[in-house]
């Protein structure tokens, strides 16, 4: 999950929790006896001029937020699949992505433009995507250092034994600037 979804969650979810606390104010108050406010009016009167007692039309209102938030609950739950902790799962074999990445790093410790490897793998459409997020130095190379994954990529599909969907992203930053050259003993 990404920041933007990650936010547009917390942000429906507050909306729609906000918008839920309101209408069982305005649905629970007739049954103590008061209207809170000019909607309250608005609402009562259509369910008078609909011939529903204020009783039933708190529980109509108290059924709509009960679907709604019901609703939202389904779709805060579908969406929290993406990331998982496995990259190959087949009955009697977890491999993590850890693994993954551990592989991955050291078929690129001899690639001197990368600085750091980042794997997670996430599913989309029922199957399992590796995301590889490469930093380069400033200035590298980008086209040995795309061949150089592509050749990391090929000796990891032959230590799996099957040929994962890989992203990969090369990027550079703070950290790629900050980075010591590597010690050679």
């Amino acid at each position: 999950m990404n920041a933007a979804s990650r936010f547009g969650n917390r942000a429906v979810l507050t909306v729609l929790g906000l918008v839920g606390l309101a209408v069982a104010v305005v649905a629970a108050w007739p049954l103590t006896g008061g209207a809170p406010w000019a909607l309250a009016d608005g609402i009562r009167n259509t369910a008078a001029s609909a011939g529903l007692a204020p009783v039933v039309a708190a529980w109509i209102v108290a059924a709509v937020l009960a679907i709604v938030i019901l609703l939202a609950l389904v779709w805060v739950a579908r969406r929290g699949r993406g990331r998982t902790r496995h990259a190959v799962e087949q009955p009697g074999l977890h491999i993590t992505t850890g693994v993954v990445e551990d592989l991955v790093r050291d078929a690129l410790r001899a690639a001197p433009d990368i600085v750091g490897v980042h794997a997670s793998t996430h599913r989309r459409r029922g199957e399992r995507v590796l995301l590889l997020r490469l930093q380069l130095r400033p200035r590298a190379d980008v086209v040995q250092a795309a061949a150089d994954v592509r050749a990391a990529l090929a000796d990891l599909d032959r230590a799996m034994g099957e040929a994962l969907p890989v992203v990969a992203h090369l990027t550079t930053g703070v950290r790629t600037v900050l980075a010591h050259d590597r010690r050679v003993d």
